[in-house]
């Protein structure tokens, strides 16, 4: 599409000024993009009409007419646009605003058939059990005393108070740098929201620190550091008060002339966290008050139920441990739970559960204790199973993997080996999307919405590349015999070539 820079900011920025000053302030700008997109497009179709030898005298012309024909339409071209931007604010305040979304609908990004799906399986943090605000204060409050008491970092970090609204999962956070930061699917840095500390930094200092705002995919591997990258990514409701507290104690650095490394301190809350969850101080937390910790969730019992009365298959697979799984989820559905469940591993080491073939299944009890000192050959339905991998799992079910859904919170550990390795259905728990709906409902949110979409409408009505079409002609009018058994190259399927081009051709 012949898209002119200047045509856009045209539009756009007329939405600020009124359609009265836009003539004024860009109109010449307009004129020139104009006259740019109709030489190119005349020259276009006359380099593919015209042999080489008359192509230098037709392309003066061409651009003498051009021009004579321009200067003669620029006038009437303004008026136009002016009157259809017009045209488009009464119509913005007239027609419905965009409509309401389900905050519990179910967004599908590819269908599934459910009836297909014999085998339903769930991760169990976060996605059975979902926690409370208080655990990320909990979890924040403990990783700050460990920094006092164990490295003596400066008393005043615990008087910080947490604020769960600064981080969102999916952020990074460079750790030589000491920089949070949003980077979009194509690994361009969003300027506005990088932080050291709990203060923006500007754009032009994020561009002198990464040479641009474009981030080589090399230094972006999910949560996983090694040397040849230093960024992590904030991936799960664990992560974000850890996050939380390498942002404060920079910002307590900064505001008191302490000099630091960035890399150090996130080592450190890396180390305290470790502890918290290594010596179960988080999970006897939550198992002496699951009331305070666990979200209450009365539909979830059942859910499960009526996946069993149709004659479901369920399992869980958790990295948690026995007697922490048991007591959640008899606090979430029921004493009883165990009997919903045909197959149920804990610390099973996700994502390495799928991807390795050596990990035997041990037999343990709800307390984690072994049951036997042998593998196992066999599943019994609700017993508690340690490790293993996925290979054993399909052996002992023989259930077909093209007929299993799984259900995860966290990309990388849960979903995309299930997903790309093995060919399960997948599908992720996102508890954010119930706040962000409620916000896109909202009265003011969808007035924009429908303006902004009538707006890009104009825009894409007045690109020159849809008026002005070099003539195309087949020798054979007959569609070839690859496009109507395969369908076209850009057709309605989601394919890897289209996904590819997304990705590589992003970048103007």
């Amino acid at each position: 599409r012949a898209t002119s820079v200047c045509q856009t900011t045209c539009i756009i920025n007329a939405v600020s000024f009124g359609c009265a000053d836009m003539n004024a302030r860009y109109g010449k700008h307009l004129l020139l993009a104009t006259e740019a997109c109709f030489c190119r497009t005349q020259l276009s179709s006359i380099s593919n009409n015209q042999g080489p030898q008359n192509t230098n005298i037709l392309i003066r012309e061409a651009q003498l007419s051009a021009n004579d024909g321009n200067r003669k339409t620029r006038a009437s071209e303004v008026e136009s646009l002016t009157k259809q931007y017009k045209n488009m604010e009464r119509l913005c305040l007239s027609s419905p605003t965009a409509r309401f979304t389900d905050r519990e609908a179910v967004f599908v990004n590819k269908e599934v058939h459910l009836g297909e799906m014999d085998v339903y399986g769930f991760d169990y943090d976060l996605t059975l059990v979902t926690y409370t605000s208080a655990l990320a204060e909990f979890i924040f409050r403990k990783t700050s005393h460990l920094l006092v008491w164990k490295w003596k970092y400066p008393r005043e970090l615990l008087n910080i108070a947490f604020d769960p609204n600064f981080l969102i999962r999916g952020l990074h956070l460079d750790i030589k740098e000491g920089l949070i930061m949003k980077v979009d699917a194509f690994n361009n840095i969003q300027a506005d929201t990088v932080h050291r500390g709990l203060q923006p930094v500007p754009v032009e200092t994020v561009k002198s620190v990464y040479n641009g705002l474009y981030i080589a995919s090399a230094l972006l591997r999910g949560d996983r550091r090694t040397e040849k990258h230093h960024m992590t990514q904030v991936m799960d409701f664990f992560s974000l008060p850890a996050v939380y507290v390498v942002c404060s104690v920079i910002e307590h650095f900064k505001k008191s002339g302490i000099n630091f490394q960035p890399e150090c301190i996130y080592t450190d809350v890396r180390n305290a966290i470790q502890i918290i969850h290594q010596t179960g101080l988080l999970h006897e937390a939550i198992m002496r008050h699951p009331e305070l910790y666990i979200n209450p969730n009365p539909k979830l019992r059942s859910f499960l139920d009526r996946l069993c009365s149709h004659g479901k298959r369920l399992f869980l697979i958790s990295n948690s441990g026995a007697e922490f799984i048991n007591e959640g989820m008899k606090f979430a559905v029921g004493n009883d739970w165990r009997t919903l469940f045909d197959v149920i591993v804990v610390g099973a080491n996700k994502p390495d559960f799928f991807r390795s073939k050596t990990t035997a299944f041990r037999a343990v009890d709800e307390c984690g204790a072994f049951r036997s000192w042998e593998g196992v050959s066999k599943f019994e339905k609700g017993q508690f199973y340690l490790g293993g991998n996925l290979d054993l799992l399909r052996q002992f079910t023989k259930w077909s993997f093209q007929r299993v859904l799984f259900v995860g919170d966290h990309v990388y550990y849960d979903l995309a080996d299930a997903s790309n390795q093995w060919g399960w259905a997948t599908a992720a728990v996102i508890p954010e999307l119930e706040t962000e709906i409620e916000i896109s409902n909202t009265e003011v949110y969808r007035f924009n919405l429908r303006r902004l979409m009538l707006l890009e409408d104009l825009l894409l009505n007045n690109q020159y590349s849809c008026v002005i079409r070099t003539p195309v002609f087949f020798a054979d009018p007959t569609p070839s015999a690859a496009v109507w058994f395969l369908g076209e190259v850009l057709g309605t399927e989601f394919t890897i070539c289209v996904s590819a081009l997304m990705r590589l051709a992003a970048r103007l």
